[in-house]
């Protein structure tokens, strides 16, 4: 249809080498979606570099739409928003002038172990076979730095229990924030009711859902009315009444909630051996 319209599709990749078969050479990725591949900017002088601009090229060149890797590449991000406040004769450091010694060390370590991440599988069947009942569970976690909130799939068959993770999405707190910690839980739980929302959109099948948060501020909030509060929670506490069930807002304790992997980061080797963020708390 595209192709008959003048739009006709480039860049075929796929995990499964069949379903390429008579695709054009012309036509299909040059790369792996998760290739890291060394591209230093050269100075002038023929010497490497490592710039601002590079740093965001990396970081942007991580394919994850799902947000699984998040707890990995909020660290990445968190680094790229450290160097919007650096200064550099008074003003803002200009997005081709190379990065402070110590800085760009720091960069090459975190770098060179994303490669790591190439061993990285997931299963994209996330239920089984026989399924008798679905729940979801959204966790929302905030911090001084991060928001965000991510989603579990609890299957129960006549094999067994399954927890597996579907999507999660985060955010960093902008640097002229001037929230404190408990508006910015607000934000967690509105991002965790839209991530809901794009889940069930997803999967289009009937289940049950608990939203998890660790802050008791947020719980009481929500069983409440929203007039009592400033405009900034109230109509955060307004959508969410409108949206979700507040009987299916639950507490978790911080130790328990695999969203604070995010808010303090994973590196990629801790990443792919926390089961806690991958089949969420025991």
């Amino acid at each position: 249809m595209l192709e008959s319209a003048g739009f006709p599709l480039k860049k075929w990749a796929s995990n499964v080498s069949e379903a390429l078969e008579g695709v054009p050479s012309d036509d299909l990725a040059i790369k792996p979606l998760l290739d890291w591949q060394e591209d230093q900017a050269i100075s002038t002088m023929g010497l490497l570099k490592l710039t601002r601009s590079l740093v965001l090229s990396y970081t942007a060149r991580i394919f994850d739409p799902l947000g699984l890797l998040g707890p990995t590449v909020m660290l990445a991000k968190m680094f790229l928003q450290r160097l919007w406040g650096l200064k550099q004769g008074g003003k803002t450091l200009d997005w081709d002038r190379a990065l402070p010694i110590d800085l760009e060390e720091e960069w090459r370590k975190l770098h060179n172990t994303l490669y790591s991440l190439r061993e990285l599988r997931v299963s994209r069947f996330v239920s089984q076979s026989g399924t008798e009942y679905l729940q979801l569970h959204i966790f929302a976690d905030d911090s001084q730095k991060v928001y965000g909130a991510c989603c579990y799939v609890r299957a129960v068959s006549a094999r067994g229990i399954q927890h597996r993770l579907l999507a999660a999405k985060s955010k960093v707190v902008a640097l002229a924030n001037t929230n404190t910690i408990a508006p910015l839980e607000f934000c967690a739980a509105r991002l965790a009711v839209h991530l809901f929302q794009k889940v069930v959109s997803a999967l289009q099948v009937t289940a049950t859902s608990i939203c998890w948060t660790d802050s008791m501020t947020v719980i009481h909030w929500l069983n409440s009315s929203p007039r009592r509060w400033k405009p900034f929670v109230a109509n955060r506490v307004a959508q969410i009444q409108e949206e979700t069930c507040i009987s299916s807002w639950r507490h978790v304790p911080g130790v328990d909630n695999p969203m604070d992997d995010i808010s303090r980061g994973l590196s990629p080797e801790e990443l792919l051996q926390c089961k806690r963020w991958w089949h969420g708390p025991s």
